[in-house]
């Protein structure tokens, strides 16, 4: 079966808002069809140079993680509209070459950082905890099997309360973007190419590289 790879090789901000310099990180979900059973490789998801159940295990040990393969970049600090991040290969990992099972939906935002710092595992529990987040999940737990609709209910779940969750943790979206994508239209991606995605807005612009292996 196919195995899919999304990440952002290329990130950076523009001269808009109140600081020149920016902190910014990445906080991305992605639901795919395979069973809850299967694991969702989290450990080997990093964040702060760490992995997740390291820095978030009470947010790991959470159901919705059973739906949601979840990534968190570091914080990257002093980041300049002329300066761009530093980053090659694949960059920052959102969904790491796995197979999806037929559908994958990811969603990730740009995130600045107003304190410089933030306690991801709080963040993940509230968002994985959150009412209509929580219920989305409640509904995928009962269900017999997955589905798409199932799946689209727990993504429009997470992009309708993210934003209000980060403004409570301090932190602002630049930049957010939905991607999704079945096996017979290559997940997105131009067979075994690599296809990119040029995205951005007034705050933020990055490339989404999709890689179908």
């Amino acid at each position: 079966m196919a195995k899919v790879v999304m990440s952002i090789p290329k990130l950076g901000v523009t001269n808009r808002g109140w600081e020149a310099c920016k902190e910014i990180y990445v906080l991305s979900f992605t639901a795919d069809l395979n069973p809850p059973s299967a694991p969702k490789v989290q450990e080997v998801i990093a964040a702060y140079n760490e992995t997740l159940p390291n820095v978030a295990p009470a947010a790991v040990a959470h159901a919705g993680m059973n739906f949601l393969l979840t990534t968190a970049s570091n914080v990257f600090p002093n980041v300049r509209a002329d300066q761009p991040l530093s980053l090659s290969g694949s960059g920052i990992l959102l969904y790491p070459n796995l197979d999806p099972n037929g559908l994958i939906a990811n969603h990730f935002v740009i995130v600045e950082s107003d304190e410089g710092k933030r306690d991801l595992g709080k963040l993940l529990d509230a968002t994985l905890s959150d009412s209509t987040v929580s219920g989305a999940i409640s509904v995928l737990q009962k269900a017999a099997s997955l589905s798409q609709p199932l799946l689209a209910t727990l993504m429009g779940a997470v992009v309708s309360r993210l934003p209000a969750i980060l403004k409570k943790n301090k932190d602002e979206i630049l930049f957010a973007h939905s991607h999704s994508g079945f096996d017979f239209d290559d997940y997105g991606a131009n067979g075994g190419q690599v296809t990119e995605y040029q995205l951005g807005n007034d705050l933020a612009n990055c490339t989404l590289r999709i890689r179908l292996n």
